[in-house]
């Protein structure tokens, strides 16, 4: 009911460091919601740093950012609520600055700034990996044609950016 985190030095194979980042409910059923595993995060490594978005909340279904240093194990960012986790359909990607997901439309959680953003109003990400930077596009690849909770989007598409548009800070994320 939680992760557990361990450095290996890579010539050795002595552990460097550990961390336990517990779970907050103490139910029965803790991090299984929907017959699926809401504790089913992995870390994404992003420079020096590696982060998680993880259901460690008391209900277990909401997604909160957790970012450590990866030589030390230190917490560089400590549970910040980005949003419903989606009871184990949504594993975060990254980027080198940011983390995508989705929170009933796509969103982006921007690490160095600490905000979070609705890349779109009108479309429901897939199940699993479902939004990636990549090149300089955000990739949005179909992955719901066998999904059973009638929902997905089953189109695939890319953000592009606009070389001559002036830059607009996005929407911010709103709760419900």
């Amino acid at each position: 009911r939680g992760y557990d985190f361990e450095l290996l030095d890579t010539a050795t194979g002595t552990s460097r460091w550990t961390r336990w980042l517990p779970g907050k409910s103490t139910t029965k059923h803790a991090g299984l919601g929907y017959g699926k595993n809401a504790l089913s995060a992995r870390p994404i490594i992003m420079g020096d740093r590696f982060y998680l978005r993880a259901s460690l909340d008391e209900r277990g279904t909401v997604g909160l950012v957790y970012g450590f240093n990866l030589h030390t194990g230190e917490p560089v960012l400590e549970g910040v609520d980005t949003g419903t986790q989606d009871a184990g359909c949504s594993v975060a990607a990254g980027s080198l600055n940011a983390l995508y997901f989705r929170d009933y439309q796509h969103s982006v959680f921007d690490v160095t700034m600490g905000e979070q953003y609705r890349l779109t109003g009108a479309t429901r990400p897939s199940c699993w990996p479902n939004t990636f930077a990549v090149g300089g596009l955000v990739y949005a690849p179909e992955g719901g044609a066998g999904c059973s909770c009638g929902l997905s989007y089953q189109v695939s598409f890319a953000l592009v950016p606009t070389p001559d548009a002036p830059p607009v800070k996005p929407t911010p994320h709103k709760r419900k």
